[in-house]
């Protein structure tokens, strides 16, 4: 796997420089208000959107409202099946390289939990594409539900080291869009030592997907209800937020939407999403301009 190793040791240097520097500004991040939820709309033109996460950014996807009445098409593609949507071939079982561990610091995560090539630990987690008779104009979702794995391996990558974000990042580069909508974390808090890699993996993800991605937007991660049992906290959380927004509030072409602390006192639906009332709110007024 050297190289996805190379990217991240890249990436990490160019992110403790950045880090250094511009640490203080408050650069492009927004905080979320739910009192006035306009105040972080994003600007236009994005008619070309690419929501990528795990099943809290589906959710937003699905009530993103910014698709108006034009004739589109939605193809919804089934689970384990992102390599099919990327237009590649994923290896089969045999071929399949799991992840060491454990412990297991990339996902997925494979101890005690179900790991086939190619699908995605988020279990309502599958591609969607809408499509509009303008073929300029449309909004997809990606299952990428970690910051940095590799649950997909494809016969095109002959050196079997690509990670799903370089995977994603390739195919963003052939389809441009207007808009990235990312978030990640729920998944990546399963995994060991993300105290210390959970950042830096989400800056390199969001340069291996920059080039395909007219303006990324990051989606903070929103609390968790806390229940007994589940690996997720919300301490761990807003220090992972603020650890992320210092590195990306100075990065050009990237806007953070803070969503933790109104997340905090929303209903959940259960531990780790909110009700479905967040996820109307939210993508009501992130993106007003229609296709």
């Amino acid at each position: 796997m050297a190289g996805y190793l190379l990217v991240a040791s890249t990436a990490l240097s160019l992110a403790v420089c950045l880090h250094a520097a511009v640490a203080d500004q408050a650069g492009n991040v927004c905080r979320f208000n739910v009192s006035n939820p306009t105040s972080c709309r994003l600007p236009p033109p994005a008619v070309n959107v690419a929501y990528l996460g795990d099943s809290t950014m589906f959710k937003l996807y699905e009530h993103s409202n910014h698709v108006d009445k034009p004739p589109c098409t939605k193809t919804p593609y089934r689970l384990c099946h992102l390599a099919a949507y990327l237009g590649l071939t994923q290896v089969n079982e045999s071929k399949w390289v799991k992840p060491s561990g454990p412990p297991y610091s990339i996902g997925p995560n494979c101890h005690n939990r179900l790991c086939k090539p190619g699908c995605s630990q988020c279990s309502t987690c599958h591609p969607v594409k809408l499509q509009c008779s303008n073929s300029s104009r449309g909004m997809e979702f990606l299952p990428v539900e970690f910051a940095e794995d590799i649950e997909l391996q494809t016969v095109e990558d002959t050196t079997k080291s690509m990670t799903t974000q370089q995977h994603v990042g390739r195919y963003l580069a052939q389809h441009r869009k207007d808009m990235c909508v990312v978030n990640t974390g729920l998944h990546d808090a399963q995994l060991d030592d993300q105290e210390r890699n959970f950042a830096r993996n989400v800056f390199v993800y969001l340069e291996l997907i920059k080039p395909g991605c007219d303006r990324i937007v990051w989606i903070t991660g929103t609390a968790v209800r806390g229940d007994r049992g589940d690996v997720q906290n919300n301490d761990d959380i807003l220090r992972q937020n603020r650890k992320v927004m210092e590195i990306l509030a100075p990065a050009p072409g990237v806007s953070v939407v803070d969503v933790f602390e109104p997340s905090l006192t929303w209903e959940h639906a259960d531990n780790v999403h909110l009700a479905p009332s967040w996820y109307q709110l939210l993508g009501a007024n992130l993106i007003h301009n229609k296709i």
